[in-house]
């Protein structure tokens, strides 16, 4: 329904004309981007596309589209004086944006495709970016069957709880761009809306968490791969034991 609502706002920019966009854009010359909108409430969500899991490693690699909502006055408009347009579509670099991250990534930096925000004229603003993510999970086995545990924690790097309030978007979480090709299938997940309190300041900060189990699609090649993670395991082991016992000082 989401993604329906911007390319919507991409074929109403071009029925209205290049006109009232320019007569929109040139009204908001004044505009800064980073000063927020004040009285900010940011509801956040992800859509969960694909995860690959590195059993070795323990690494999930997610790709997912991360979802914003908010409303920025400044934004707003009056559709009658703008020739009945109530919805447009622009770079998310040119308007003010979350500084949202994820607290538990593994790497240093998520990868995030700036993808363009839309606009209603009540000045609502949705914002949809693709990012990827790199996390650690905890493995538990049931014989043959592999589970891994995996959390995601998003959340604004420097405004509290009462700079910025959370709520959840469209549930928080989602698989419905799930991939089928993908080689995981997500089995269990829980969104909502947790705080952190830290010594440095006195009001707490929010986040989403995503508690996620995942697991393997059953594969011809699974038996195999198992078999030969095993005998690897195994020659490791008896070249580790053939060494002959060696005594201080002489190691």
């Amino acid at each position: 329904m989401l993604l329906r609502l911007v390319a919507l706002a991409i074929v109403l920019q071009v029925v209205v004309g290049d006109s009232a966009l320019d007569k929109w854009f040139n009204s908001k010359k004044d505009y800064i981007k980073n000063v927020d909108p004040g009285n900010l409430t940011l509801a956040v969500g992800i859509s969960y596309v694909c995860g690959v899991y590195n059993r070795r490693s323990h690494i999930l690699t997610s790709r997912v589209f991360e979802k914003y909502s908010w409303t920025d006055p400044r934004l707003a408009w009056n559709p009658k004086d703008y020739s009945g347009l109530t919805r447009i579509s622009v770079p998310a670099d040119v308007v003010w944006s979350p500084d949202t991250k994820l607290f538990n990534a593994f790497s240093n930096s998520e990868e995030v495709d700036y993808t363009e925000a839309m606009i209603l004229s009540n000045g609502t603003v949705i914002w949809v970016p693709r990012v990827t993510y790199t996390t650690l999970c905890d493995d538990e086995h049931h014989g043959r069957h592999h589970t891994h545990h995996c959390h995601l924690q998003l959340g604004s790097w420097t405004r509290n709880a009462q700079d910025m309030p959370l709520t959840l978007f469209e549930g928080g979480f989602d698989t419905h761009l799930y991939f089928k090709e993908c080689p995981y299938v997500v089995s269990h997940y829980t969104a909502r809306i947790k705080s952190r309190k830290y010594d440095c300041c006195p009001v707490p900060f929010l986040f989403l968490e995503v508690d996620l189990d995942i697991e393997r699609r059953h594969h011809h090649d699974d038996d195999e791969e198992e078999e030969e993670e095993q005998t690897e395991k195994k020659k490791r082991w008896e070249k580790y034991t053939s060494k002959k016992p060696c005594f201080w000082p002489h190691c």
